[in-house]
C-alpha cells in the first residue's frame, strides 16, 4: 500500500522496513502512527531511539482520552488535538517537545 501511494502521488519519501525498537538515533520530520502501541509506548520509544524529529502526530482511538490522562501523569510534552473527521469517538494529537518527568 505505501509503496503503490508513494509512486502514485510521486512522492520523495523512503521507507525502511526494520524493526523501530532496535533502531538507535534515528531522525524523522514528522513521525505518525496509527494502531501501532499505547501512548505511553510511543513516547517512550521516540524518546529513547530517535535524536531528531519534529512532531509525533498520533492517531487516538476511542480509549484515547484514557491514554492521553495517564500518559500525562508520566510525561511532559506540548500537544495540539484535532477532531477525527471519520470517528467521532477518536481524535489525533500533534505532540511536540516529548519529556519524561
Amino acid at each position: 500500500f505505501l509503496y503503490l501511494t508513494i509512486k502514485k502521488l510521486k512522492l520523495d519519501i523512503e521507507i525502511y522496513q526494520k524493526n523501530i525498537f532496535d533502531e538507535k538515533n534515528l531522525t524523522s520530520g514528522t513521525i505518525i502512527v496509527r494502531a501501532f502501541k499505547p501512548l505511553p509506548v510511543i513516547l517512550e520509544l521516540v524518546q529513547k531511539n530517535f535524536k531528531k524529529y519534529n512532531n509525533l502526530v498520533v492517531f487516538m482511538g476511542k480509549n484515547g482520552k484514557q491514554l492521553l490522562a495517564d500518559s500525562i501523569k508520566k510525561w511532559e510534552f506540548e500537544y495540539k488535538e484535532k477532531r477525527s473527521l471519520t470517528n467521532k469517538e477518536s481524535f489525533l494529537m500533534d505532540i511536540k517537545n516529548i519529556k519524561k518527568k
